[in-house]
Parts: structure tokens; C-alpha cells; sequence
């Protein structure tokens, strides 16, 4: 397996515009915020590969497509068959506390019934 290192802010910041992210979205997605995106995108602090590539993971196979630089299988389309729309949002993570939380809360309002 080829050894994956840091990306430059260039990329970092050209996958985001990519997928249509602003900053924050971005580092929400990885459990971070606006502030140290913006680390990240101006070269100011370097990711950390592991935080990358749960960045890729995050964001779906098209974007693992666009930053290997391999082409969209739709490019061969003609422009107005491709997908125009922008990706559907990601769900926000949710921690397991929350789903602890939720789950006894259910199991109690069905015992009171």
C-alpha cells in the first residue's frame, strides 16, 4: 500500500471548494472547527494524514476520485445529463452518548404507556 502524506493546503482547499464546503462545514466534519481549517488551508498548521483521510471518508467516493485525480465516470456525459446538484448534506455525527441517551429515553416512554 503506497504511503499517504500530509496535503497541501492547496489541495485541501481546492477539494473543499470541490464538494461546495465552507469552512466551517468542513472542520465540523472532522470534528473541528472554522479556525483550524483555516490552519489547515493557509499552511499555517499541517493536517494530519489521519485527519485527511477521515476528511475523504466523511465526504464520500467522489471526492477520494477528485483528489487521486481520476476522472468522474459521468465526464463522458454531455454537460446538461451529468448531476448538477449539489451533494447531499452529511449527516452530522452523533455520539454515542446521544444514542444512549435517545434509546432509554424510548424505552421509558414505552414502559409508561
Amino acid at each position: 500500500m503506497p504511503r499517504t502524506h500530509s496535503p497541501t493546503p492547496e489541495k485541501i482547499t481546492a477539494t473543499r471548494h470541490a464538494l461546495g464546503l465552507t469552512r466551517t462545514e468542513a472542520g465540523r466534519l472532522i470534528s473541528s472547527n472554522y479556525k483550524n481549517w483555516q490552519r489547515y488551508e493557509t499552511g499555517t498548521r499541517k493536517m494530519p494524514v489521519s485527519t485527511w483521510k477521515f476528511f475523504l471518508l466523511k465526504t464520500s467516493t467522489r471526492a477520494r476520485r477528485l483528489i487521486a485525480g481520476r476522472p468522474n465516470p459521468a465526464d463522458h456525459l454531455p454537460r446538461d445529463k451529468r448531476e448538477t446538484t449539489r451533494p447531499e448534506p452529511v449527516a452530522p455525527v452523533v455520539s454515542a452518548h446521544a444514542v444512549i441517551q435517545a434509546a432509554r429515553h424510548s424505552a421509558q416512554s414505552e414502559g409508561s404507556d
